[in-house]
């Protein structure tokens, strides 16, 4: 069942009743983050008519992380686990017009 409040959409797969009491499948978390990378394009347009800096772009994820930590401080799980997707989704953005820098066999390079 999807409900919609005025912040954007909550997904109730019916698994429990209290947000954050248990693990979600990474590919119901990957399709929301594609949900969210197309409504930003729809109301920011695509990233090939907004292009931004790495700079900006990680200010903006910046921002969106720091609702979603404003949230949670008042108690507004909801609230913060959607800004959070935000967040996510922005950095996601970010490194399709950026690229990525992946670890090397999966360790931190000192």
């Amino acid at each position: 069942m999807r409900r919609r409040p005025a912040w954007g959409w909550h997904y109730d797969f019916g698994v429990d009743t209290e947000v954050g009491s248990r693990e979600m499948d990474q590919e119901v978390i990957f399709e929301a983050m594609l949900r969210e990378r197309a409504y930003q394009d729809e109301t920011h347009g695509a990233l090939s008519e907004n292009p931004h800096s790495l700079a900006t772009w990680l200010q903006i994820a910046g921002g969106e992380l720091a609702e979603a930590i404003a949230a949670e401080r008042v108690g507004d799980a909801p609230r913060a686990l959607s800004e959070a997707l935000q967040c996510a989704t922005v950095l996601l953005a970010t490194m399709e017009q950026h690229g990525l820098f992946e670890r090397e066999n999966g360790l931190v390079e000192e």
